[in-house]
């Protein structure tokens, strides 16, 4: 959260674009300057919330996560580094 406030996450979704998978997050304030880490089964680091997929991001064709508010708006991506 790079805002000056904190933000409720009830309601947002992660979207992972090249397996269609659709997470939905849980009730939780992320603090201002804070973050929150998902992982998934095969996360070996500590994570604030996995999800329950062994692996979501593909490991050799371009993937995209969105970050969507609770209304639906996109407010972030990020991409696994793997060109078309």
């Amino acid at each position: 959260n790079s805002g000056g406030e904190d933000v409720s996450l009830a309601g947002w979704t992660v979207y992972s674009t090249k397996g269609n998978e659709t997470l939905t997050l849980p009730e939780v304030t992320l603090s201002a300057g804070a973050s929150y880490c998902i992982g998934s089964r095969a996360t070996e680091t500590a994570c604030d919330l996995r999800w329950d997929e062994k692996r979501v991001w593909h490991e050799t064709k371009r993937d995209q996560a969105i970050l969507y508010d609770a209304y639906g708006r996109p407010v972030a991506y990020a991409d696994n580094g793997i060109a078309e």
